[in-house]
């Protein structure tokens, strides 16, 4: 198990990299999908939540002891 729901926040499609199948899947499926502003807009809105400077100060707090 991995940590990319948690770091998406549920807001990513996750496959299997390993799996071709899974892949063409999620390929087809965001082809044939309808845009969703909902979705769109909550998209934009959690990456724009992540800087490299947050990140690295969650870093530097992490390692310091």
């Amino acid at each position: 198990n991995t940590a990319m729901e948690e770091i998406s926040g549920g807001l990513a499609y996750l496959i299997n990299p390993f799996n071709v199948f899974d892949l063409e899947n999620a390929l087809l499926k965001l082809a044939n999908m309808q845009p969703d502003k909902e979705q769109q807009r909550k998209r934009i809105a959690f990456a724009q939540s992540y800087s490299w400077d947050a990140a690295a100060d969650k870093l530097w707090e992490t390692i310091q002891i």
